[in-house]
């Protein structure tokens, strides 16, 4: 399986109390399993992302 989306990991790397990372708004479920994801289950996790990151602004 060959992926080409790259992470949005920011390298910030801490989870809020709604185990939400505050660089990427990933989950921690979205981050541990982005490694076995494949491009269009990472275009979820991202859409996911950006939605959560837009709420928080």
């Amino acid at each position: 399986m060959e992926v080409s989306i790259a992470t949005p990991c920011t390298g910030v790397c801490t989870l809020n109390k709604e185990k939400i990372c505050i660089g990427c708004f990933r989950t921690n479920t979205e981050i541990a399993q982005w490694r076995a994801s494949n491009d269009d289950v990472r275009r979820e996790i991202i859409v996911r992302a950006n939605e959560r990151k837009a709420a928080n602004q």
